[in-house]
């Protein structure tokens, strides 16, 4: 390999292991500088919130590595405990399996990402609805189905759908279900989430320069201006092979949803796992969305938002860039070509 050729880092190599991620043709490469054998990287993936963790840091003391890896490593485990639909300790599958009867005490962490949710759920219209698991089990998203569901059924799922079903009590710390059948599922913001706390945390501890990645939802850190910025390659949908997007990052998260990695087949036709929560139905026409911003949690959110949307909401973050890739098409919000 001749000197100064591009190198690419694959983050997320999880088809061979098999692991479901929310965004798998996500990746980032750096170019080869002169001085890159001075830089000493650490790496360390693992499994974590049905996908696989990788954190790198560059340039800490050896003596640091295991306790900093280990710090994020449970800042990420806390984040799945506290937002697991299946572990019985979770505080959220506590609320999802009695809130329908009464109210249930939830943590402050929590209530306040509910809050989070709720705020999203206002500003896209319902766009973004983390209510959405009723539709989730009725289109065979948990567990697989080979009929489309029929009317009757797609009305009743709706009827539970919605966060205007689901009580906040600020005063009281609680959360209560305003009819039977609504459960929630976080998995359009808990990554972010997670990667904020797992940045906040590096950045406490003093490492300058880092890339936390959670199945392709990636946070980037780097306090070197000198420095080029990573480089964020977005592989095509229909071939993985092939880069369609390059984007250049210092300090970031960045996320994309897209149709082509998580779906079901049903009579001969693939439906994305990315629903509707108005239509009660998976979108279609749209391939991916890319959404870059300052902090994880919008990159998160943002990115299924928009799929759904298939537009830009009015109310975006300072500093947000969007790319909307549909048939033959991108198109760009906020971002420099």
């Amino acid at each position: 390999m001749k000197k100064n050729s591009p190198i690419t880092i694959l983050l997320c190599s999880l088809l061979s292991a098999g692991v479901v991620t929310s965004a798998l043709f996500l990746h980032y490469f750096f170019r080869m500088k002169k001085n890159i054998a001075a830089e000493r990287i650490h790496s360390r993936q693992f499994p974590v919130m049905g996908t696989a963790g990788k954190i790198t840091l560059y340039n800490v003391e050896e003596s640091d590595v295991v306790r900093v890896m280990d710090g994020v490593q449970e800042i990420f485990y806390h984040v799945e405990k506290l937002c697991s639909i299946f572990n019985p300790e979770s505080a959220l599958y506590r609320i999802n399996a009695s809130a329908e009867k009464k109210a249930i005490p939830c943590p402050e962490e929590l209530f306040t990402l509910l809050e989070e949710c709720s705020y999203f759920h206002k500003i896209s219209s319902g766009a973004f609805d983390v209510s959405i698991r009723p539709l989730m089990l009725l289109w065979g998203f948990y567990r697989k189905r080979n009929t489309l569901p029929d009317e009757k059924a797609l009305r009743e799922t709706l009827d539970v759908t919605g966060f205007d079903k689901v009580v906040l009590d600020r005063k009281n710390h609680t959360v209560s279900f305003r009819k039977k059948g609504v459960s929630l599922d976080l998995g359009g913001i808990a990554k972010g989430y997670a990667l904020d706390l797992g940045a906040a945390f590096l950045r406490k501890e003093g490492v300058k320069k880092f890339v936390l990645d959670l199945g392709g939802n990636l946070f980037c850190f780097n306090e070197n201006t000198a420095d080029e910025p990573f480089r964020i390659g977005i592989r095509s949908p229909e071939n993985p092979h092939r880069i369609v997007k390059t984007i250049f990052l210092r300090n970031g998260a960045i996320a994309t949803s897209g149709d082509y990695e998580r779906y079901v087949w049903i009579g001969g036709k693939r439906y994305t796992h990315i629903m509707d929560p108005r239509t009660g139905k998976p979108v279609s026409g749209i391939h991916g969305v890319t959404v870059l911003t300052p902090r994880g949690l919008d990159s998160d959110v943002y990115s299924t938002m928009i799929f759904v949307l298939g537009k830009v909401p009015a109310e975006i973050p300072p500093g947000t860039k969007v790319w909307i890739f549909k048939e033959n098409k991108v198109e760009t919000t906020g971002a420099a070509e």
